[in-house]
């Protein structure tokens, strides 16, 4: 005979909860990053499901009632292009950054593969950047950020 095993505990994991599309229009919410954001404060909610959402809304920006209609979706485009403008601004740099170290090891690999003195990627940078200055001025300070000092 089989004994009874222990109750299962509930799990959020097991309950499939996901973001509904209509909380973006009912309490501004939106899903980003694998999270529930606020549009208005920018804050998360722990666990996806409308009574948090809605707790939040109404606890933290009650004066938000007051759009109504038109202006309600003209305010949660606003607030959308507003979250989406602050996230791409963090994003930029790191692209910027790791596309700058790709591109170092790519030249590093270059002249040791031709047998070249490692001090040759001084020169090779200053060729980059002097070409930069002259042919897309705007992106000159991107190539700055190459390291090819080899010692």
């Amino acid at each position: 005979m089989d004994k009874p095993g222990p109750s299962k505990k509930r799990k959020v994991n097991d309950e499939n909860r996901q973001f509904q599309e209509i909380w973006t229009e009912k309490y501004f919410f939106v899903w980003s990053h694998n999270k529930v954001v606020c549009l208005i404060c920018k804050n998360s909610v722990a666990i996806a499901k409308e009574y948090n959402v809605k707790r939040h809304y109404e606890t933290q920006h009650p004066t938000f009632t007051k759009f109504t209609g038109e202006l309600r979706k003209q305010k949660m485009l606003s607030l959308k292009r507003e979250l989406i403008g602050q996230q791409a601004m963090f994003t930029k740099p790191i692209q910027d950054s790791e596309t700058a170290t790709v591109v170092s090891y790519e030249i590093s690999r270059i002249i040791a593969k031709r047998s070249r003195p490692f001090n040759d990627g001084d020169f090779v940078k200053e060729c980059i950047e002097i070409a930069a200055k002259k042919m897309c001025p705007e992106a000159a300070k991107k190539f700055e950020k190459i390291q090819l000092n080899l010692q």
